[in-house]
C-alpha cells in the first residue's frame, strides 16, 4: 500500500465528471476520475505543483456546476522513458464546497453507505 493510500481518510469513488480547474487567471479542462468527501483524482496535462491553491468547477449530468476550493496534494506525471500516457493528472485535496458536494459523494456511494 502506497504512502498516499495510509493518508487517505475516505474511500474514493470511481467516476467521471468533466471539469475546469482555475488558478489565477489560467483554466484547463480536466476529468475528475475518482472522488470521496476528503478529495479527487483529476485526469488533466495541465501543469501543477503539490501545494497549489486551486478551484475546481464541477459539471453534473443535469447541466448544474459545482465549484470546489482546495489544493494540489501530488501530481501523477508519465514516465519521459514511455509513449503510452497513463492517466496523467492531479490529486485534489478538498478545502470547501458546497452540500451538494457531499450528497453527490454519498449517492455513489450507494445504499450501504
Amino acid at each position: 500500500m502506497s504512502k498516499m493510500q495510509n493518508e487517505r481518510r475516505f474511500d474514493r469513488i470511481g467516476a467521471r465528471f468533466a471539469c475546469a480547474l482555475r488558478s489565477g487567471d489560467e483554466e484547463h479542462r480536466a476529468f475528475a476520475t475518482n472522488l470521496s468527501a476528503g478529495g479527487l483524482f483529476l485526469q488533466t496535462r495541465a501543469k501543477f505543483a503539490a501545494g497549489d491553491k486551486l478551484t475546481l468547477e464541477l459539471d453534473l449530468p443535469d447541466g448544474r456546476k459545482l465549484t470546489l476550493t482546495g489544493s494540489v496534494a501530488r501530481v501523477q506525471t508519465p514516465h519521459r522513458s514511455t509513449q503510452a500516457v497513463s492517466n496523467p493528472g492531479l490529486g485534489f485535496v478538498v478545502e470547501s464546497a458546497p452540500e451538494e458536494y457531499f450528497q453527490l459523494v454519498m449517492g455513489l456511494y450507494g445504499p450501504s453507505a
